[in-house]
C-alpha cells in the first residue's frame, strides 16, 4: 500500500509539506505504481522534480526506431538497457549528452566504433557500462579507458582485444568489477597484458574461457582487491595445474572462485586454498574424486559448491566415502552432484539435511519428504 493517497491530492495550488528532500525521496520508494507517481507528479513543481528521477529512472530499447533516443533524450533516466537494438555511433552521439545515465548496457551491438565510444567520455556518472559481444578492440578502448568514472567494465566475447587494449585502461582508478572472458580459443590477452591493470582496484575478474594459465595467474595473484575470480576453461579444457594454485594462495580476500574444466588440478593444488574464505567454489567438469573432496570438506567457510560433470565417464571419481567428508561443511547451503555414477542413494542420504540444497541425479534423490530441499536434473 501506498503511503501517498494520490487520488486525494488537489493538482491545483497543492503545497508540499516541509521535508527534507532525502526524506520525500524515501516516502515516494513506497509508490510503485507508474500512474501513481505521474499523478503525484502533477500536484506540483517539487513533486515533478522529485517523481521524474524515480519514473524515468530506467528505461529500455528493444530497436533504434526513428527518434526513438531524442524522444526521451531530455528525461533524467539513469539507466538506459540497449543490447540487440541496433545501436550506431550515431546513437551514442546523442546518449553522450544524457548527462544523468549511470548504467549503460550495449551488449550485441556490432557496429559500434572508437568514433560512437568517444562521445561517452562526456557522461560524469557514468559508472557501468557493457559492450559484451561489440566487436570492440583496442581502438574501442582507447576510449573506454578515458571514462574514469567506471567502476563496472564487461567486455565478454571481444577476441580482438589485445594487451595493448588493457594497457589504455591504466587510468581506470574506481574500477571495481572487470570482465574479459569469453573469448575462447582465440584470446590474445597475455601476462603482460594483464600486468597493466594489476594495480587497480579490481574486485571482480571474470577471465573464464579464455585459456588461462598457470603464468596468468602468477600476475593476478598482484590484484590485492580480488573477492571474486573466474578462471573456469572451456569444453574440459584448462591449463590451470597445480603450480597455478599455489599462486592463488595469496588473495586472501578471495569469497568466489571458479576453476571449473580445471582436469590438471589435483588434491596438492586445492590444498593451497583451503586457508581463503572461499564461500563459492566451482570445479565443475573437473574430475573431481574423493580426494579432492577430502580437501574440500576443511573449507569451512563454503556456502555453494559445484562439482557437476557433465560426462559420465569423468564422473566416476566420486564415492559414497569421498561424500561422506562433506559432512563437516556444517555452513554448506547448496551441492551440486551432477552425474556423479559412483555414489547411491544411500551416500547422498547420510549428507542430507535441511538447510542443505542438493543438486542431482533423479534416482540418487533421498527418500526424506519435503524437509530436505533436493533437486533432480
Amino acid at each position: 500500500m501506498s503511503i501517498l493517497t494520490v487520488s486525494h491530492m488537489d493538482t491545483i495550488g497543492f503545497d508540499m509539506p516541509a521535508l527534507p528532500t532525502d526524506m520525500w525521496n524515501r516516502i515516494l520508494n513506497y509508490v510503485v505504481e507508474k500512474h501513481d507517481l505521474k499523478n503525484v507528479s502533477l500536484t506540483s513543481k517539487e513533486f515533478h522534480e522529485l517523481v521524474s528521477a524515480k519514473l524515468w529512472a530506467s528505461m529500455r530499447f528493444w530497436d533504434m526506431e526513428e527518434n526513438a533516443l531524442p524522444a526521451v533524450a531530455h528525461l533524467p533516466i539513469q539507466e538506459l538497457y540497449l543490447e540487440h537494438s541496433g545501436v550506431e555511433d550515431s546513437h551514442l552521439s546523442i546518449i553522450g549528452k544524457m548527462l544523468s545515465i549511470k548504467k549503460l548496457n550495449l551488449n550485441c551491438n556490432n557496429d559500434i566504433t572508437v568514433t560512437g565510444l568517444s562521445f561517452l567520455t562526456e557522461l560524469p556518472k557514468l559508472e557501468y557500462l557493457n559492450l559484451s559481444q561489440c566487436t570492440c578492440d583496442d581502438s574501442c578502448l582507447s576510449a573506454v579507458g578515458k571514462m574514469v568514472n567506471l567502476r563496472t567494465l564487461i567486455l565478454r566475447n571481444n577476441p580482438e582485444i589485445t594487451d595493448d587494449g588493457l594497457s589504455q585502461m591504466s587510468g581506470l582508478t574506481q574500477l571495481k568489477s572487470l570482465d574479459i572472458s569469453g573469448s575462447r580459443t582465440r584470446c590474445k590477452i597475455t601476462p603482460a597484458g594483464i600486468a597493466c591493470i594489476t594495480h587497480l582496484p579490481i574486485e571482480e575478474f571474470h577471465f573464464g574461457m579464455n585459456g588461462c594459465t598457470d603464468s596468468h595467474l602468477a600476475v593476478i595473484v598482484s590484484m590485492a582487491h580480488l573477492v571474486k575470480l573466474d578462471v573456469s576453461g572451456i569444453f574440459g579444457n584448462n591449463s590451470i595445474t597445480d603450480t597455478g594454485m599455489q599462486h592463488l594462495a595469496a588473495l586472501t580476500r578471495l569469497e568466489y572462485l571458479n576453476i571449473s574444466n580445471g582436469r590438471c588440478i589435483t588434491s596438492t593444488g586445492l590444498e593451497h586454498i583451503v586457508c581463503l574464505p572461499l564461500r563459492y567454489l566451482h570445479f565443475l567438469d573437473s574430475n573431481c574424486n574423493d580426494a579432492h573432496l577430502e580437501v574440500i570438506a576443511r573449507m569451512c567457510t563454503l556456502k555453494k559448491l559445484l562439482i557437476r560433470c557433465n560426462s559420465c565417464e569423468d564422473a566416476d571419481g566420486v564415492t559414497d566415502f569421498g561424500l561422506s567428508h562433506i559432512t563437516a561443511l556444517v555452513g554448506l547451503e547448496f551441492l551440486d552432484l551432477g552425474e556423479c555414477m559412483n555414489i547411491s542413494k544411500v551416500g547422498v542420504s547420510a549428507i542430507a539435511r535441511p538447510s542443505l540444497e542438493i543438486e542431482t541425479l533423479a534416482s540418487l534423490l533421498p527418500d526424506l519428504g519435503d524437509r530436505y530441499p533436493v533437486q533432480c536434473m
